[in-house]
């Protein structure tokens, strides 16, 4: 039995004929790239850079801020009925933009067409509502500043800006 051809060296290890072992040996012979483990692997890390590519292009965190600029000095111009404030500071057109906590313009609007209102304001006198509509204002910044004109930011935080119509009030 020593030099038999079914027991090569002589000796025989006796789990040659294992299906078991055998099917481990085969599984070593294989490739490292045909091997299960790489081959899941491989599928995961593929699957995860396509999620986080689409997160960083694909995905849409933005809404739309809307809010009303209230002008309590009146001045009614004679195009369209149209109001502004008496100084003109505030009236259609003007430059609207949203800052994040630091102060860095993130989204820029404009005021919208002014409506005359008359007695329906806290105080019964007649006002003007400037309303003011900007898209693509970016979704996670936990203080927003509205800036209409030259005046100063007016601060709103996130809920409000998501969720509300902020109202802003200047007295000119």
């Amino acid at each position: 039995m020593a030099d038999s051809a079914e027991v090569p060296d002589g000796w025989r290890d006796e789990y040659e004929n294992d299906p078991e072992y055998q099917r481990i040996l085969a599984g070593m012979e294989r490739p490292w790239w045909k091997r299960p483990v790489t081959l899941v692997g491989a599928c995961v890390a593929v699957v995860a850079a396509v999620f986080s590519v689409s997160a960083g292009f694909g995905g849409d965190d933005t809404f739309t801020l809307r809010a009303t600029q209230v002008v309590s000095r009146v001045a009614t111009l004679a195009t369209g009925g149209t109001c502004g404030s008496v100084q003109g500071k505030l009236r259609e057109g003007v430059v609207v933009q949203v800052l994040d906590g630091d102060g860095s313009v993130i989204a820029t609007g404009a005021l919208g067409k002014g409506v005359p209102v008359v007695g329906e304001n806290d105080n019964g006198f007649p006002h003007c509502e400037l309303p003011i509509v900007i898209d693509g204002v970016p979704g996670e910044v936990p203080v927003y500043q509205i800036k209409v004109g030259t005046m100063n930011p007016f601060p709103v935080n996130q809920d409000e800006a998501h969720n509300t119509n902020v109202r802003m009030y200047a007295g000119y």
